[in-house]
């Protein structure tokens, strides 16, 4: 399977593992409930936009989960091998939503280019 199919799988697989370790209740969490809740949030909305066909949106809320994992990262709130899970769901993420934004770019429904009216043989247009 290719395309904005593949983006979404992909984006659905990573938020599986980016929520599976940020839960708050896991018997050896390291996360901290507040960052756990903003990052599962963030992952959500991603998703969703993904979803929707939203590609720049959803690539948007992947740089705002980059960000907020860079920051719980340095704050100590998250551990170091969840951070770096998390960084490498995003990268992967984000390669299947270039090509999926790129893929959408050529669909239908962009502006059309119109060819100029026919001349007729006297070299006047219609």
């Amino acid at each position: 399977m290719t395309g904005p199919a593949t983006g979404l799988a992909s984006l659905v697989v990573a938020a599986t593992v980016v929520l599976g370790g940020c839960s708050a209740t896991a018997p050896d969490r390291r996360y901290d409930p507040d960052a756990a809740e903003q990052l599962q949030s963030i992952v959500h909305a991603a998703t969703s936009a993904a979803h929707d066909g939203a590609y720049a949106d959803a690539a948007a809320e992947l740089d705002r989960l980059e960000a907020t994992a860079t920051g719980a990262f340095s704050r100590g709130e998250i551990a170091e091998a969840h951070f770096e899970t998390i960084m490498i769901a995003v990268a992967l993420v984000r390669a299947d939503l270039e090509t999926a934004l790129s893929t959408s770019a050529g669909q239908p429904g962009e502006a059309a280019v119109v060819d100029p009216p026919a001349s007729t043989t006297d070299g006047k247009r219609d």
